[in-house]
């Protein structure tokens, strides 16, 4: 359902579905039972943004612009091809996801104290 809802990275705009990933907003080990299996608790995201999110080193503010940690460097950015102007495609992000970014941020922020 993730899938079907994004289309494409949520980012990125990659359309090969065969390499994108469904990722959970808020991780399967935090969510009840009905969080695991909503879609809007995922975000259909490239493996390098994918495993950045996963890892706390980016997040996403209730419009979908990109937080980045400080762990990051410049020159981690660019060798990644991730930049500070990236978004979660504004048109697919719904009221739905905000709970669960909220939750993701707020782990975001503990751990980057930013």
């Amino acid at each position: 359902m993730v899938v079907k809802h994004w289309e494409k990275c949520a980012i990125t705009k990659c359309e090969n579905q065969s390499i994108l990933i469904a990722s959970h907003i808020k991780p399967w080990k935090d969510s009840d039972n009905l969080e695991k299996l909503d879609p809007f608790n995922g975000i259909l995201l490239s493996p390098i943004y994918d495993k950045l999110f996963d890892k706390y080193l980016i997040s996403f503010d209730d419009n979908g612009n990109i937080l980045i940690s400080d762990e990051l460097t410049n020159n981690d950015l660019v060798a990644l091809n991730v930049k500070k102007t990236d978004k979660l495609n504004f048109h697919k992000l719904e009221k739905r996801h905000l709970d669960y970014l909220i939750h993701h941020r707020n782990i975001f922020f503990s751990k980057n104290e930013i």
